[in-house]
């Protein structure tokens, strides 16, 4: 989706005070916003995947959509809300035991651990999954099934590793 080079800037559109969504960015969140089913984010380190989830949360959200991201340790959970905030000013529920914080709302972020033991009804009509690599991984994967049995929303998977050589 296109490089950045010395001699041509990428095109941006500006984010927050100091945020840009870069031109790549811009695609990601427009083939997520229109997926009909399941889909894999791939991009590197770096790219902007947790930026590229906010926006097109922002946009969904506007449409009137349910959305959920998951996340499988704390950090990762801290650094989406944080980052849905600056980049869109959504205020994200929090569903976290380890955090201290067990809200469900319209925009939620939430650990994949809490999900499982939570019996609350489970809505969303999207489901972004960061770290979506763990999934095929039998230790884990039993815990994913567990959320994703209970929900109909689409899955959309994020992650910049999306199969590896190891187990």
């Amino acid at each position: 989706m296109g490089g950045d080079t010395p001699s041509q800037a990428p095109q941006v559109t500006q984010l927050g005070e100091d945020m840009e969504l870069r031109d790549y960015q811009e695609q990601a969140v427009d083939i997520i916003i229109k997926a009909k089913e399941n889909t894999l984010l791939q991009a590197p380190t770096g790219a902007g995947k947790t930026i590229i989830m906010a926006k097109a949360i922002e946009s969904l959200f506007d449409g009137n959509k349910k959305c959920l991201i998951m996340a499988h340790r704390g950090e990762l959970i801290k650094q989406a809300e944080d980052k849905l905030f600056k980049a869109t000013e959504i205020e994200a529920a929090v569903f976290s035991a380890g955090m201290g914080r067990k809200e469900l709302g319209s925009v939620t972020v939430a650990s994949i651990q809490s999900l499982v033991n939570c019996t609350q009804e489970l809505s969303f009509d999207y489901i972004f999954i960061d770290e979506a690599h763990r999934l095929p991984f039998p230790d884990k994967a039993s815990q994913y099934k567990k959320v994703l049995d209970r929900m109909d929303g689409i899955i959309i998977g994020v992650t910049a590793t999306p199969y590896r050589m190891a187990g």
